[in-house]
């Protein structure tokens, strides 16, 4: 015989992961196209040369409403270039919905890189930056502010 119990907090949890995934996938929908970065200086200032290419993000991105399939993007959904701009160093780039109105975007090269914990508002993205290295020197943080512009 079922327990009623056990049967109703099974429910209450499918109905719960549904919600979140509803959500999410909401999230993504609102959050795909493409951005203009702008990044205010890194903090603490440091003179880390010609490795300043694995802090820098594209000037423009896409973020697609793809999921990754490869090492690292299988985490989430792709970020690419947007048409017509270079890429940069990063040979992967993803992103996450955090909840609520919340990603996180992650460029890496396998061993560094940076992440970005973004909130959404209309066709504004706003939050920091922070870089990561495979080695002990210390993270940076920045501020950062993606606004929507044309994929064109």
């Amino acid at each position: 015989m079922i327990d009623v119990r056990t049967g109703l907090a099974s429910l209450m949890l499918a109905l719960s992961l549904s919600s979140c995934l509803r959500a999410q996938d909401s999230l993504v929908q609102a959050v795909a196209g493409c951005w203009a970065v702008s990044m205010a200086p890194w903090r603490p200032k440091m003179a880390i040369d010609a490795d300043s290419i694995y802090s820098t993000p594209p000037a423009r991105i896409e973020l697609q409403m793809n999921r990754g399939t490869r090492m690292f993007e299988d985490r989430g959904w792709l970020v690419r270039p947007a048409p017509g701009v270079a890429p940069s160093i990063h040979g992967f780039a993803y992103f996450q919905p955090l909840g609520g109105d919340s990603i996180r975007i992650a460029w890496s090269t396998g061993f560094s890189g940076l992440t970005m914990r973004l909130v959404a508002r209309q066709d504004t993205l706003r939050g920091t930056a922070q870089t990561f290295w495979d080695f002990g020197r210390r993270p940076q943080t920045a501020d950062v502010l993606l606004v929507r512009v044309p994929c064109h």
